[in-house]
């Protein structure tokens, strides 16, 4: 489980990032050398903050999975910045691989 606190409660900053993180029992240094450059990321987590839970999954543009963590901080900044301490629980981080092209679904479904 990945946790990340508001320490500064003066500049509202999430900090307190664990130094050694892996996704899905593979470490990051072992994605990076996957990774080709502009990679698109999925991201499904919970954020608790003030007793309330959410329940988030973010597509990130970032060049590798340090990137994508930054883009994913920056997230949480903007959304829970002002409201307090909280905690994350990072539940799925991978690549999108493959764009898969959709059908118009007009006439096909009826009610």
């Amino acid at each position: 489980m990945i946790k990340y606190r508001n320490l500064d409660t003066k500049n509202r900053i999430i900090d307190n990032v664990p130094r050694r993180v892996g996704v899905m029992g593979t470490e990051f240094s072992e994605i990076d050398s996957l990774v080709p450059d502009e990679t698109t990321w999925l991201v499904e987590y919970y954020a608790y903050c003030n007793g309330d839970e959410s329940h988030h999954l973010s597509i990130l543009h970032a060049e590798n999975q340090q990137e994508a963590h930054k883009a994913l901080l920056r997230e949480l900044h903007q959304i829970y910045g002002t409201l307090g301490p909280i905690e994350v629980r990072v539940v799925r981080m991978e690549i999108i691989s493959e764009v898969i092209e959709s059908q118009d679904f007009e006439n096909i479904y009826s009610p």
